[in-house]
């Protein structure tokens, strides 16, 4: 499939995609950063990975699922897909194959319910040591003062056997009295935390930008991400304050496959039962 061709003929507004290297300190490339633009310049999506090619379909997926979400949230069909309920983009995911799409919005799913089960539900999470793999991983943590690294098996009830288990991990950078989330879940142990990495590193660029304009002009995601980049002991007293190490089986309250512009792409969207969506609660709210 050419990308380019269809961003064109699916993403209303397609201007076009910058790729930017990455540079270790002896200005190698380690990696790619893939941004999505519209006519007007402003970001669509982005990516990012150790790989040229990786970097840019990752964008694209996420500029092309965005806006498929955008039109979803509007259409009659929306109460399908858990609108207004959960009127936020999260367990939505998006693809190029039925198989890859449908796995990536389960996995999501469990990485929310994770978040509301611990710092809603203030369930404990195992914290653990970690060293990256590769110089890539290295160079999204090397902003940080410090790392810490968490993880959980979920068993996911009524499924298919190859989601029973799903392991999410949950990377807390910190950085000048700020702390700055990330997270991934797999159906496979043992994933080295790249993800995770890769949405601290963003969350720290985003709220270095955020800083410089007036919080009026913000959403509430922002406005969140802005607190909690001057306010990491709020999120840590959260986290002290978990101590109930019992944890009940997910189990999902929607799967539903979504309509696309083009028959070489998927959307799916999944949600757990007892998942409190991401748009309640005011900035204090460590769900980011």
């Amino acid at each position: 499939m050419n990308l380019i061709n269809h961003l064109k003929e699916n993403l209303l507004g397609f201007s076009r995609i910058e790729v930017g290297e990455m540079l270790d300190e002896n200005r190698s490339p380690i990696g790619y950063e893939a941004v999505v633009f519209d006519l007007k310049g402003f970001v669509l999506g982005g990516g990012m990975s150790s790989e040229r090619e990786a970097a840019i379909k990752i964008a694209a997926s996420e500029a092309l699922e965005r806006s498929l979400v955008r039109d979803l949230s509007g259409s009659p069909d929306k109460a399908d897909f858990g609108f207004p309920e959960y009127a936020t983009g999260c367990g939505f995911a998006y693809g190029f194959t039925r198989d890859g799409a449908q796995t990536r919005a389960i996995c999501e799913a469990v990485e929310r319910w994770v978040w509301t089960e611990w710092i809603e539900n203030q369930k404990v999470l195992e914290e653990v040591a970690e060293s990256p793999k590769s110089p890539f991983v290295k160079y999204l943590r090397q902003p940080f003062d410090k790392i810490r690294f968490f993880k959980k098996s979920v068993k996911l009830q009524d499924v298919p056997s190859e989601f029973s288990k799903i392991e999410v991990r949950i990377v807390l950078g910190y950085k000048d009295g700020g702390i700055f989330p990330g997270s991934e879940a797999w159906i496979v142990e043992g994933h080295p935390f790249s993800h995770a990495s890769g949405e601290a590193f963003r969350h720290l660029r985003a709220a270095q930008s955020l800083s410089k304009r007036e919080e009026a002009t913000m959403d509430l995601p922002e406005r969140r991400l802005l607190y909690f980049s001057e306010n990491a002991r709020v999120a840590d007293a959260m986290i002290s304050s978990c101590k109930e190490e019992a944890w009940l089986p997910a189990k999902l309250k929607i799967l539903a496959e979504a309509p696309t512009n083009s028959a070489n792409s998927y959307l799916f969207r999944a949600i757990c039962e007892d998942h409190k969506s991401w748009h309640l609660g005011g900035v204090k709210r460590f769900a980011i």
